[in-house]
């Protein structure tokens, strides 16, 4: 089906790797691009003003997430990348329903959308939930405490990261309300 080429070609990679190829094909085919998101832009906006800029995390954190899980679970996640591509009509529905509650700015449409895709995800495959524990939770607090460190530093800062961050019980927001750097 695929071709002796084409079969060679995928199976040089890891998983996780063709497991992007897939999300970066939903991407493409719903019609949103990431070359057009606000973090493309605000970094061509900084670079283009010799704004300093740096990250939340570490390449070795973004690194950890992209390539998150060993062999069986990256197997695992792309297995689901697959069926997804599958019922690629579904998908890209659910991704607009996503983009548009983002942009409706209404934090409590864009929380119930965004959390009940990871609820169903997570119970359909457990493996998503330290997934999603490591890729929020984990840096979720560590930002807080970083944005913490700023706000002590005092002057401006701004920053910018994907709004899942920044909905829900363990977002960025709750884990300021705990260390104490934001007020109820």
């Amino acid at each position: 089906m695929l071709g002796d080429s084409t079969y060679n070609t995928l199976t040089s990679f890891e998983p996780w790797v063709l497991s992007y190829s897939l999300s970066a094909v939903l991407l493409q085919s719903s019609g949103l691009f990431a070359e057009q998101s606000y973090d493309m832009y605000l970094i061509s906006k900084a670079h283009s003003q010799n704004k300093k800029m740096e990250g939340l995390d570490t390449l070795e954190t973004q690194l950890d997430i992209l390539q998150y899980g060993n062999w069986d679970e990256q197997v695992s996640f792309l297995k689901d990348g697959i069926k997804s591509i599958q019922n690629i009509t579904e998908e890209i529905t659910d991704l607009v329903s996503l983009y548009e509650a983002y942009l409706s700015a209404d934090p409590e449409v864009f929380t119930a959308i965004y959390g009940e895709e990871i609820e169903n995800e997570i119970a359909q495959n457990p493996l998503y939930k330290p997934y999603y524990k490591k890729m929020f939770d984990e840096r979720n607090k560590k930002w807080a405490d970083k944005i913490a460190d700023y706000l002590k530093q005092g002057g401006k800062t701004f920053i910018f990261a994907g709004t899942g961050h920044f909905t829900g019980d363990n977002s960025v927001f709750s884990f300021m309300r705990k260390n104490g750097t934001l007020q109820k």
